[in-house]
């Protein structure tokens, strides 16, 4: 309520005038903003900081909502800050190439059918110019093309100004804390030499999702950079592997939970790759990964990783459908 100082006399009057429920809501409210915002030096620290956060990050925006919810409802925020509300509709597709204009203009083509994807940014990670834009692909989506100084695996988590959705699709405007992805793969404890594996095999549990067909919240982003120790990242840059490992670490480190897995599909098919096996080349690279997560632990000092048992899918996802066009997921799988 808003009193002007003309009216201050009649404070007392109009209160008696609010209900009971009114008065009770209204001290509800008080309450709550004390006890979140005020009712210790750490929360009045942590809020002033979210607070210059708003002003600094110009993309960064919080609603009414999030800075007053309903108390009965109200879930902890971890600092410093997680993304538990979703406001965005739409994502923005990041795509890091290195120049490979054939496979890449594909892919902007099928991704340019998706009803949610409001803008692409492609990261060429090479030092040659990208094509000109008579040979791009025409689109109904704004593409944005960056190219970057050097080839590292960690440009692909750079919190571009171009980046200006948080995500989406609906799984994971559900769960916008999570990383949200199709192909799941685990780090597995072995008891006998007492170091973890990479695992690629179908199994009954996984705790890390692959970030190339993922979404995440850009917030993630901004983490991998700022928090990440320079040791793990300078790691990663000179064996051009393991930042999807690294990006799973980070995630469940930060909340606690596992990534989540959408529909049954465990790998996707390059139909104009001579062989979609394991080829003896891959196999150096798995054991580097494997490598990879006992190092990462070693930098954490344990394994945030947390395995999961379950897959999310959209309710209609599998239906029969008379009228293929009908069926809004006749295109998973496709990328």
């Amino acid at each position: 309520m808003t009193f002007y100082r003309s009216r201050l006399s009649s404070v007392q009057s109009i209160l008696r005038l609010l209900s009971f429920q009114r008065k009770q809501q209204m001290r509800e409210q008080i309450s709550f903003v004390y006890e979140r915002y005020f009712s210790s030096l750490q929360k009045i620290v942590l809020t002033t900081l979210k607070i210059l956060e708003r002003r600094i990050i110009s993309n960064s925006f919080v609603t009414y909502d999030a800075w007053n919810p309903d108390p009965r409802k109200q879930r902890d925020l971890a600092p410093l800050f997680l993304p538990y509300h979703a406001h965005s509709e739409g994502f923005t597709a990041v795509i890091l190439t290195y120049n490979k204009p054939d496979s890449l203009f594909s892919v902007i083509r099928l991704l340019s059918r998706v009803r949610s994807l409001r803008s692409i940014v492609i990261v060429w990670n090479h030092w040659s110019q990208p094509p000109p834009a008579t040979e791009w692909p025409q689109l109904n989506r704004p593409t944005h093309i960056i190219q970057m100084d050097r080839n590292l695996l960690s440009n692909r988590f750079i919190l571009f100004s171009e980046i200006t959705t948080e995500a989406l699709f609906q799984t994971w405007r559900e769960n916008p804390d999570r990383l949200v992805g199709f192909l799941p793969r685990a780090a597995v404890f072995n008891e006998s030499t007492k170091q973890y594996e990479y695992a690629t095999e179908w199994a009954n549990s996984m705790n890390i999702i692959l970030t190339g067909a993922s979404f995440y919240h850009k917030y993630y982003g901004m983490l991998y950079h700022e928090l990440l120790p320079a040791a793990m990242l300078d790691y990663v840059e000179k064996i051009m592997n393991c930042e999807d490992i690294a990006m799973n670490f980070l995630i469940s480190n930060a909340t606690g939970k596992s990534p989540i897995k959408v529909t049954p599909r465990k790998k996707f098919v390059c139909p104009k790759c001579d062989s979609n096996g394991i080829s003896p080349w891959d196999v150096p690279r798995l054991l580097q990964r494997s490598a990879c997560i006992n190092k990462f632990v070693a930098f954490f000092n344990n394994s945030p990783l947390v395995d999961s048992v379950s897959r999310h899918d959209p309710v209609l996802f599998k239906t029969p459908s008379e009228i293929d066009i009908f069926n809004p997921y006749n295109q998973v799988g496709p990328l």
